[in-house]
This record gives structure tokens, C-alpha cells and sequence, in this order.
């Protein structure tokens, strides 16, 4: 916890219109008006397939497992928000095209708060994360020791019970209390607040039955230990696969065991089970990593976090309610399931199911859930995410694909990564030259490759962090792999999976 309110990284300096604190474009005007980007470009109901279930997004980012996992490690800090009628150096509003068909006269847009002491001649503007830099579970946990002490009742996290079953603390009607104060942005969210707040107790309660001898906080601290190691290994052996497809093979080397590991001590030796992507088991050996490298520098870099990781265009219009025998159960749109958890409260399982049984959206276009009726109207995402770039000094996008060793775009009608001669033609009326293209615009618009969620340059940004986080932390975990593809994919009966054994925490 005490590696959170810290300054991100960058892959590459800042560029910033005045060097120091103006956002990019605002004084040259060399880009175009972020809101006529997301009308022209972005926002549609065509739906892009993609490979993977709703579970994907549900786990991993700001769409579901991409939600999970950038909960864990992102939260922006951010200044009071601002309205149309209010302005300021803080206020970074994005006035609505003379076409747009809004009431409005701007989306308000708030700027993040700048890290103390940048923002001035010769230290350009860096904002803060709040959250841990880790996956380390803190979005169960929380990053802040106050609020951690306010989830906890002796080894247990606190819960509500509702119908007899177990979900996090109520806060107010649609609010859940967990470690991170997002919780309830989604139904799916809320529903992996759930299932990991029941991980943790289900946890502590068979070390505290294995170990009578241990206080309480021995007992929540190793069950803590226990659920960040589970959240690692299903980002790295099933989430993170699953997003970058066949660029994790180049992009993110692989664990190897090296001859200096010696056998575990009686606590590291972690056997577990989970899989989330089908609800089913896998048995793995945990193995504390001698892979650790201080030098390399685990904090959440800024281009991810603030580009390539804003995925919204995997959220889908509506998702199925399914029953314990797969029949309907209803449907909800995702406007509906936005800041409220009745459906969770009322039938968790069938949420889930709805999302295993939904293809997730490749990100390539956003839906107008997204981008015309979120926030009651006032707020589109696409606009958000394209002036969130230009506020953290995002270069272009053609600096990022040297950066990650691709060839620059020289003219739109000759982007490999872009092929639809209307995609091409729309960017040509919107940006002057590809060496403008805002690094979300250029990156969220590239064709994914057969079993990837993105393109290349996205790849090789998300690949990068994640190699980081995983190599930067002293406490990341090894997981040999226990199965080969093909057995890995077989399906089981869920009867037959063995309990997790917790064997070898017996002291």
C-alpha cells in the first residue's frame, strides 16, 4: 500500500503544446475536436467479433476481466469535476461540433491532478495513480490502510447477506463498500467484487479451521497473500493471451525456472484452483519468483493506462441472464447494469453465464451506449479517452509505432493495419497528416490479427506493462504450466475437479 498516489512512467517524453502544461493541439489546433472524431470515426453499432467472451472485458479494463485487472492497478486521479458553465486551468471542456445533435453546449472534461511540483518550466506535467502499481488484489483490499481496516472483521472481509447468500458490504441502495470505490460501475464489476470477497472468506476460514493456533491477522494476511497470487495467474496464464493473442509469444517472454530456485519453504509452496474463463479448475504450484529486477520499473506507464488499455469498445449493448439449465432469463442492457447491482443481489450465476455465453466486442468501434447515452447523456467515452491523451502529452501515434519497431504510417491509404477504404478515407478528413493521429485514435482503429483483441501498437503497449508489473515485483509468483493447449481446452465436469488444497499451509 505504500507504493499508491504515485507518478506513473512513460515510454516516451511528453509533448505537451507548450512544453510544460498545455494539452496537445490546444494552441497549435493541429488535431481535430475529439467529440467529431468519436461522432465520424468511433462511435457505431456495427459489431467487430471477437474470439473471447464477455468475461474478457469483464476481467482485464475499462470494458469487464480488462475491468477487474485495471481496477487492481489504475485510478486516475482526478480534480472536482467540472461543468459547461465552469472553467479554469483545471477545466479542459470539449465543445460540441456545430453538427452534433446534443442540447448541450460541451462534454465537461476535468483534467488529472498534477503531480506536486511538474506542470513548471524544465518538469513538464505528470499526474498521479492512485492505486498499488501491483496486481496485488488492492481493489479487494484496497490501497489505503484506513479503508482496509474498514473491510475487515478479524480475518474475514465484511459482507451483507442477502437471500442467504454472501456479497460485499451495502452502501446505500446501488452501492457496494469493497477496496476500490468503483465497484459498482458495472454489474459485472460488482459481481467480481463478489466472488473474490467470498474467495477471501471461504480462504480464511478453512486456515483458521487448519490452524487454530494462528491469530486473526496471520490469517487474513495469507489469505490476502493467497487471492493476489490467484488475480496474478489468471492475468498472466489465461487474461492476458486471451487480449494480445499471437503477439504474446514475441512480446512477453516467458517465466524459466531457473537452477538457482530452491524448494520452497513450508507457506510459498501454493497450490490453488480457479479459472474464471470456464468456471471450472486447474491445479498449479505457485513458486515465490527469483526473477525479480530492481531495475526495472514496475509503475503503471501513462500511455497504457491512458490510451491502450481504454477498451470501452468491447462493452456490448445488452447481456443475457441464463439459468442453472441455460434457459433465458431476461436481458440486460448495459445502461441498466451502470452504477446499479440489483441483477447481481438478485442472480449473480446468471449474470455470469450471460457473460461466458457473450462474445466480447473486438474495441474497434465503440457502441452508442458508450458514446451518446452514458452519464444520462452528458458523457461519451471515445471523447474522454481522445482528450485524455492530449491532457498526459500524448505524443502521436506514429512515435509509438517506432517506439514498438513498426514501420510509420506515411499516408492513410497505406496503413497495413488499417484496410477498410472508408475507415481511410473518414481519418484523411479528420487528421491533416497520419504524423497528427492521436496515439487512441491510431491505435484503437488497427485491425486485430485472428485471436487478438488489438492491434500491434496496442500489443506492444499493453505487452510491455505487464512484463513490467510482472518482472518489477518482488512478489510475483511463477506458475509453471500444468497443462499442454489441447488439455488445457477440454471441458470437465465441475463435480469432478478436486477442492483446493490448502496442504501446504498446515503448521
Amino acid at each position: 500500500m505504500q507504493h499508491s498516489d504515485a507518478c506513473g512512467s512513460r515510454l516516451l517524453p511528453s509533448a505537451y503544446d507548450d512544453e510544460i502544461n498545455a494539452l496537445v493541439a490546444s494552441i497549435t489546433r493541429r488535431r481535430p475536436n475529439p467529440r467529431e472524431v468519436s461522432i465520424f470515426l468511433l462511435s457505431s453499432h456495427h459489431t467487430i467479433g471477437s474470439h473471447a467472451n464477455s468475461m474478457l472485458m469483464q476481467f482485464g479494463q475499462k470494458s469487464h476481466l480488462c475491468q477487474f485487472v485495471s481496477h487492481d492497478i489504475t485510478k486516475n486521479a482526478l480534480s472536482p469535476m467540472c461543468t459547461c458553465q465552469t472553467g479554469g486551468p483545471m477545466c479542459a471542456n470539449v465543445l460540441m461540433p456545430p453538427n452534433d445533435g446534443r442540447a448541450r453546449s460541451c462534454i465537461p472534461f476535468t483534467r488529472s491532478f498534477q503531480v506536486c511540483g511538474t506542470g513548471i518550466p524544465g518538469r513538464p506535467r505528470e499526474q498521479y495513480n492512485e492505486n498499488t502499481a501491483y496486481i496485488d488484489g488492492s481493489l479487494v483490499y484496497s490501497s489505503e490502510a484506513i479503508t482496509l481496516r474498514s473491510l475487515r472483521i478479524g480475518a474475514m472481509l465484511r459482507t451483507n447477506i442477502v437471500n442467504g447468500r454472501v456479497f460485499p458490504p451495502n452502501n446505500g441502495r446501488d452501492s457496494m463498500t469493497a477496496g476500490d470505490s468503483r465497484a459498482t460501475i458495472f454489474l459485472g464489476l460488482a459481481a467480481m467484487h463478489t466472488t473474490f470477497l467470498r474467495l477471501h472468506n471461504n480462504l480464511a476460514a478453512a486456515l483458521m479451521n487448519m490452524n487454530r493456533h494462528w491469530n486473526q491477522d496471520r490469517v487474513f494476511q495469507e489469505t490476502r497473500k493467497i487471492v493476489g497470487s490467484i488475480i496474478q495467474v489468471i492475468t498472466y496464464q489465461e487474461f492476458l493471451p486471451a487480449l494480445i493473442g499471437p503477439f504474446h509469444a514475441r512480446l512477453v517472454p516467458p517465466y524459466r525456472k531457473s537452477d538457482a530456485v530452491k524448494t520452497p519453504s513450508r507457506g510459498t509452496n501454493h497450490l490453488y484452483c480457479t479459472s474464471l474463463s470456464t468456471i471450472c479448475c486447474l491445479q498449479a504450484s505457485l513458486i515465490l519468483s527469483n526473477l525479480y529486477d530492481a531495475n526495472v520499473n514496475p509503475a503503471v506507464i501513462n500511455e497504457f493506462a491512458g490510451a491502450a488499455y481504454r477498451l470501452h469498445g468491447m462493452i456490448q449493448e445488452t447481456y443475457p441472464l441464463i439459468g442453472s439449465n441455460f434457459e433465458s432469463r431476461g436481458q440486460v442492457p448495459f445502461l441498466n447494469g451502470v452504477g446499479r447491482i440489483e441483477q447481481v443481489l438478485a442472480t449473480i450465476d446468471a449474470v455470469y453465464r450471460g457473460f461466458i455465453a457473450t462474445p466480447a466486442r473486438n474495441p474497434q468501434r465503440i457502441t452508442t451506449s458508450v458514446t451518446e447515452q452514458l452519464f444520462s447523456g452528458d458523457g461519451d467515452m471515445a471523447t474522454f479517452n481522445i482528450q485524455r491523451g492530449r491532457d498526459h502529452g500524448f505524443r502521436s501515434y506514429n512515435e509509438y509505432r517506432k517506439l514498438c519497431q513498426l514501420k510509420p504510417v506515411k499516408s492513410f491509404e497505406e496503413w497495413p493495419e488499417v484496410s477498410d477504404s472508408a475507415v481511410q478515407n473518414r481519418i484523411a478528413q479528420l487528421y491533416q497528416t497520419p504524423d497528427d493521429l492521436d496515439l487512441y485514435v491510431g491505435g484503437i482503429i488497427e485491425e486485430p490479427i485472428d485471436g487478438s483483441a488489438v492491434g500491434p501498437t496496442f500489443a506492444c503497449i499493453i505487452a510491455e506493462q505487464f512484463v513490467r508489473l510482472r518482472d518489477g515485483d518482488s512478489m510475483t509468483r511463477i506458475v509453471p504450466s500444468a497443462f499442454t493447449i489441447d488439455r488445457g481446452q477440454q471441458a470437465v465436469p465441475c463435480s469432478s475437479i478436486v477442492g483446493l488444497d490448502l496442504s501446504a499451509w498446515k503448521d
